[in-house]
């Protein structure tokens, strides 16, 4: 607005120069005229040009006036006009940092995800390995010997991993991979309970132990998918309609 403001004022005090020059003029014709009619003497003259002179003064006081409000007024316009153009960057900063943040926090919940599918994947093979060892002779004293070894690393491994599991949780926030993480814990938990604690390799329970070792795979695939999903909105999308889709004839 003050771009045109600062266009037009220059046509606004040439029209209103030459509207009060005009009027000038014209009013000393008239009164000149007049003058030689009546035939005016000086002393005639005198108060008539003095009078002319302050219908001069009033008029470029008033235009003066005029300039100054119309001054005042651009001042006020442009001052709001910037303190709304500030407003729209402030607000609009504002989306940019919120956008950012959202976007970091993001990143970084599924990178904890990564990790904690990871730590899940190293308890399942440690697992594996630590059974298989002594799984083959659960019948002889050689397992018995095995499984005493290498119960107490296979625990301060688990241990540690399990601590990596927990402070990385602390980093997800989506609920849905929250709950598959703490139940990838919970059956990690339960397959270390098939295996330690219970004394002897041949107390183990080998069917409740393969039911607790897929389990514990099974919420690795599940963490893993879900991240994927989580990388790829519009494959989470078909996902979730795909689950929706069968819950619904399911229930039908």
């Amino acid at each position: 607005m003050s771009v045109g403001s600062t266009k037009l004022m220059p046509m606004w005090k040439k029209t209103i120069a030459w509207t009060i020059g005009t009027a000038s003029a014209t009013g000393v014709v008239v009164f000149g005229v007049l003058g030689l009619i009546h035939h005016w003497g000086s002393g005639q003259f005198g108060p008539l040009a003095a009078w002319v002179s302050g219908a001069g003064t009033l008029a470029a006081v008033t235009i003066a006036l005029w300039q100054a409000q119309r001054t005042n007024q651009r001042a006020v316009e442009d001052a709001r006009n910037a303190e709304e153009r500030l407003d729209e960057e402030r607000k609009r900063h504002k989306e940019q940092l919120q956008a950012q943040r959202v976007a970091v926090m993001r990143r970084e919940q599924i990178e904890a995800g990564k990790e904690i599918a990871a730590s899940l994947r190293q308890i399942w093979r440690l697992t594996d390995n630590f059974t298989w060892s002594f799984r083959l002779e659960s019948e002889s004293d050689i397992a018995k010997d095995t499984y005493l070894d290498g119960v107490t690393d296979y625990s301060d491994v688990f241990s540690s991993t399990e601590h990596s599991i927990e402070l990385a949780r602390l980093g997800i926030f989506d609920e849905t991979l929250l709950g598959n993480v703490e139940t990838g814990l919970k059956r990690a938990r339960k397959l270390r309970g098939e295996i330690v604690g219970v004394g002897l390799a041949q107390l183990v329970n080998w069917d409740s132990y393969d039911n607790s070792y897929e389990e514990v795979g099974e919420s690795v695939r599940i963490i893993t998918t879900y991240l994927n999903a989580a990388l790829n909105p519009v494959y989470l999308r078909y996902i979730r309609k795909q689950l929706d889709e069968d819950n619904f004839e399911s229930s039908v």
